[in-house]
C-alpha cells in the first residue's frame, strides 16, 4: 500500500514539473510551419524591398489560448520559463509563459485576450525597458480563427513583415528626431476625421500618382518640386492653424515609420508571388495578378477606416524608388522626413 502512495506521489510530481516546464504547451507543427515560411520568405525576397531587411530577426511573442512563446530572445522576463517544445529552426533560444502578458508585463483583461486581434510592434522603449530589445507580439493563426478573424497564412505573413519592420525601424531612426511627441497619436487624430484635411490628402496623392505615371525622370522631380511640395506647404499650414505645429511633426513620423511598413508589406508578397518555387502554404493568389501599376493606384487611395499617413507614406515611398536610388539609406535619419528629403533634393541644382 505505502509503495502505491509513493508511486502516487512520484508520478504526481513528475506530472506537475511536466506541466511547469511547459512540455504540454507547445506550438503546433503548422505554427512552426507558418513561422518559418514566413522567415524564409523574408531571407528570400527581404533585400528587394529593404536592404537589410532579409537577415533581420526579431523577438516574437506568439500568443496561444493558454500560454504563450518568446522566440528568439537571449532573456526574459521573470514570468518566463526556458521553453523546450516545437519551435522555428531559426531561433537558438525560446520560452513559455501561462501569465497571458503584454509588452510592458502588465496582464492582459481575458475580455480583450479573446476578442481582439493582437498584432502590434513595440521597440525597447515602448516597453518601459520590460524587454532588452524591440519586440512583436502577435496572436496565432489559430487564435485569430477562434476570435472570428478569417485570416490566412498570407494574411499572418503580410502583417509579420509590416510589424518586423516596425522593429527593423528601431534600429534605422536617428534617435535625435524622435521624442514622446511627434509620436504621441493625439496630436493626428483629429485631422483624420476632418474631411476638409483629407480632401487636401486626396489632391496630393493624386498629384503623387502622376508623379508615378511620368515616363521621364525629371518629369517626376518636377511634378514632386512644383506640385508635391507645395501641396504639403498649404497641408501643414492647415494642421499648424487648426490643430498644432506638434500636429505636422507628428504626421511627419507617422507617415514615414507607417508609409515604409505599408510598403514592405505590399511589395514583399508582391516579389514572393512571382517566386516559381512559392511554399504551399502560401498562396498569393491575389498578388499573382498584380502588376505595379496596380501597386501604385493602391497606394494612392485613402480607404475607407484607413488612416491617411499609411498611403501618404507609402506612395511616397514608391516615388522616392525612382528619383533617389539612395533614399533609404538617408530616410530614417533625415530632419522631417519626407518633406526635408523633398525639399533637399529639390534645392539641388539640375535636379
Amino acid at each position: 500500500m505505502k509503495n502505491k502512495i509513493y508511486v502516487f506521489i512520484l508520478v504526481f510530481i513528475f506530472i506537475k514539473l511536466l506541466l511547469s516546464s511547459g512540455c504540454c504547451n507547445e506550438l503546433t507543427a503548422k505554427d512552426i510551419e507558418l513561422l518559418d515560411q514566413t522567415i524564409a520568405l523574408q531571407e528570400e525576397v527581404g533585400n528587394k524591398v529593404w536592404t537589410g531587411y532579409e537577415s533581420f530577426k526579431t523577438k516574437f511573442v506568439v500568443y496561444k489560448k493558454n500560454f504563450q512563446i518568446l522566440i528568439n530572445a537571449k532573456t526574459a522576463p521573470k514570468y518566463y520559463k526556458k521553453y523546450y517544445g516545437l519551435a522555428p529552426k531559426w531561433s537558438q533560444v525560446n520560452w513559455i509563459s501561462s501569465e497571458r502578458r503584454g509588452e510592458d508585463g502588465k496582464v492582459i483583461p481575458l475580455s480583450f485576450f479573446d476578442k481582439e486581434a493582437i498584432n502590434h510592434a513595440f521597440s525597447k522603449e515602448q516597453t518601459n525597458g520590460h524587454f532588452e530589445e524591440s519586440v512583436f507580439l502577435i496572436d496565432s493563426l489559430e487564435r485569430y480563427i477562434e476570435k472570428g478573424i478569417k485570416w490566412t497564412e498570407d494574411d499572418w505573413a503580410e502583417i509579420s513583415w509590416h510589424e518586423i519592420f516596425h522593429n527593423f525601424q528601431d534600429y534605422q531612426f536617428d534617435n535625435k528626431l524622435l521624442n514622446n511627441k511627434n509620436q504621441s497619436f493625439e496630436y493626428i487624430e483629429k485631422s483624420n476625421t476632418n474631411q476638409i484635411y483629407l480632401k487636401l490628402v486626396s489632391i496630393e496623392l493624386k498629384l503623387i500618382l502622376k508623379a508615378l505615371k511620368a515616363e521621364e525622370e525629371k518629369i517626376k522631380k518636377k511634378i514632386l518640386c512644383e506640385e508635391i511640395i507645395t501641396s504639403r506647404k498649404r497641408r501643414y499650414d492647415y494642421l499648424t492653424k487648426n490643430y498644432s505645429k506638434q500636429s505636422v511633426e507628428t504626421e511627419m513620423f507617422y507617415e514615414v515609420s507607417e508609409g515604409t511598413a505599408r510598403y514592405v508589406d505590399h511589395l514583399m508578397p508582391f516579389y514572393a508571388s512571382k517566386l516559381s518555387n512559392v511554399p504551399g502554404i502560401f498562396s498569393f493568389i491575389e498578388w499573382k495578378k498584380k502588376t505595379m501599376e496596380d501597386i501604385y493606384k493602391r497606394a494612392t487611395l485613402v480607404s475607407q477606416g484607413d488612416m491617411y499617413w499609411y498611403p501618404l507614406g507609402f506612395a511616397m515611398s514608391l516615388l522616392f524608388d525612382q528619383i533617389d536610388k539612395t533614399w533609404k539609406m538617408k530616410i530614417f535619419k533625415q530632419n522631417k522626413f519626407f518633406t526635408g528629403l523633398s525639399e533637399e533634393l529639390c534645392s539641388q541644382k539640375n535636379n
